[in-house]
């Protein structure tokens, strides 16, 4: 069994079809998978709505981001195979990449649902380092974590947006189931 869990307050619908448990408590309880080792999969996607294969420049230890050499996000056919083991080394950070949205597709491949967020400057996809923790996480972000060493100024950090007073912003994504 997986899971999709909202990481923020958001008002669902599934064309005229609500969900008690997506209403009150904000997740999304996918068909049991038995004892098969393939739980389902995630698939990125551009501005445009092409699929694209995920790029990882960094990953978490500690919370902090350790910068690495672009690397492509493992795949089958351009589909990020969930398995009890996908999150194991950690999250897949998304950032410098040309994603704007994730979907999330069942084993058969079928798209259960999606989050689109085209200003997004980077996402976060993450599950449990814990096998048979049934849930999977797609963030949009618009900050991000510092970089492990980071020593600067807090308007020296990547992704990070600074506001005059009285000026505000709006990040705003979509799910649809």
């Amino acid at each position: 069994m997986i899971f999709f869990l909202l990481m923020a307050v958001a008002a669902l619908s599934a064309a005229g079809q609500t969900s008690s448990k997506i209403a009150e408590l904000g997740w999304l309880e996918l068909p049991a998978f038995s004892e098969d080792p393939v739980h389902g999969y995630l698939q990125c996607f551009d501005h445009s709505g092409k699929p694209v294969k995920p790029v990882a420049y960094c990953y978490l230890e500690d919370g902090l981001r350790i910068k690495t050499a672009p690397q492509e996000v493992p795949t089958e056919n351009g589909l990020l195979v969930l398995r009890d083991n996908t999150f194991e080394a950690d999250a897949f950070i998304l950032e410098e990449s040309a994603v704007a949205a994730v979907a999330l597709l069942d084993k058969d491949r079928r798209e259960v649902l999606r989050v689109e967020c085209p200003q997004a400057q980077a996402y976060g996809l993450w599950g449990p380092k814990k096998s048979g923790c049934p849930f999977v996480c797609i963030e949009p972000w618009c900050g991000i974590a510092d970089r492990k060493g980071f020593t600067g100024d807090i308007s020296q950090r990547d992704c990070d947006h600074a506001l005059e007073p009285g000026e505000s912003y709006e990040f705003r994504f979509t799910i649809k189931l």
